[in-house]
């Protein structure tokens, strides 16, 4: 359905058990779409340079103004037509979130906090002389010794409830 977006459309709009998408006749090619989870998403439908029909996610309502996605949708819109893919940008920058999240252990995260929190709480200061470790991290250590050393994304709910 074609109609001029407004936030009162947006606010109320609601799908049932399948999804509702309103077309902007404002700006060509945005489009609210409404699941049945009760999100409300801006994507755009545009053809890039070859002339091929691109889906492109834009951003969530309300997070989103409909004002900045009509904006946002123009933008990537021109930038289709000059040959850009803008879902590439997208996947290679979540491909390089998750590469630096696969990095980070448990261990790496103690010891940020203890070097943040050492100065502000005793339990989190060096236990004597001979040992850099803390009385918290030491207890934590001991509780989570199968988990220090994984990458924190791999580490399962599961395996922290058991290790609990």
């Amino acid at each position: 359905m074609k109609i001029k977006l407004t936030d009162i459309h947006l606010a109320n709009l609601r799908a049932g058990r399948a999804d509702v998408t309103l077309s902007d006749t404002q700006e060509l090619g945005l489009r609210a779409r409404a699941r049945a989870s009760g999100t409300v998403t801006f994507i755009l439908h545009a053809r890039n340079n070859a002339g091929k029909l691109k889906l492109v996610t834009l951003g969530r309502y309300p997070s989103l103004s409909l004002k900045e996605a009509r904006k946002l949708a123009a933008r990537e819109r021109v930038a289709l037509k000059d040959g850009v893919d803008v879902n590439q940008k997208k996947r290679a920058l979540r491909a390089s979130v998750a590469a630096s999240a696969h990095s980070a252990t448990l261990r790496e995260i103690l010891g940020e906090y203890q070097g943040a929190y050492s100065h502000k709480l005793k339990s989190w200061r060096p236990a004597g002389p001979r040992t850099p470790r803390s009385i918290a991290g030491r207890c934590i250590e001991a509780v989570f010794v199968g988990q220090l050393d994984k990458p924190l994304i791999s580490i399962t709910l599961e395996e922290l409830a058991r290790a609990c």
